[in-house]
């Protein structure tokens, strides 16, 4: 892809290539996704896919969820993508810090960096 492409148009050029579709909603975290009322509904739309990337994590990171919590949640949603048969990806989450971010020794990790690390492990 061309450089100084916006983010609009790497996602058109994409779009043209590979069909794609985001089940996900802005700030939602795995444990919403993975209730009845969330991801399993609106999973129904990827009959005709072969292959989910999920990039749930950050916010329950953010919520301070535990890990065995967030490990529950996100195994749940691969879970049922694979009985989908898909090949699953699922993204490193990244971490969350507070500071200047100026620098790199001006940033402070949150308070559940443990579980997160343990969990991309």
């Amino acid at each position: 892809m061309e450089a100084g492409c916006s983010a609009a148009a790497r996602r058109g050029l994409l779009n043209a290539q590979f069909a794609s579709m985001n089940l996900g909603n802005m700030g939602e975290k795995a444990q919403n996704a993975a209730a009845v009322y969330g991801f399993a509904r609106r999973s129904t739309l990827i009959e005709t896919y072969d292959y989910a990337i999920v990039m749930y994590g950050t916010n329950d990171v953010a919520a301070g969820r535990t890990l065995s919590q967030m490990h529950a949640d996100l195994t749940a949603i691969w879970s049922e993508l694979v009985d989908r048969d898909l090949a699953v990806y699922a993204a490193t989450i990244p971490p969350i810090t507070t500071g200047s971010w100026a620098t790199e020794g001006g940033q402070t990790v949150t308070a559940n960096e443990a579980a997160r690390v343990a969990l991309n492990d």
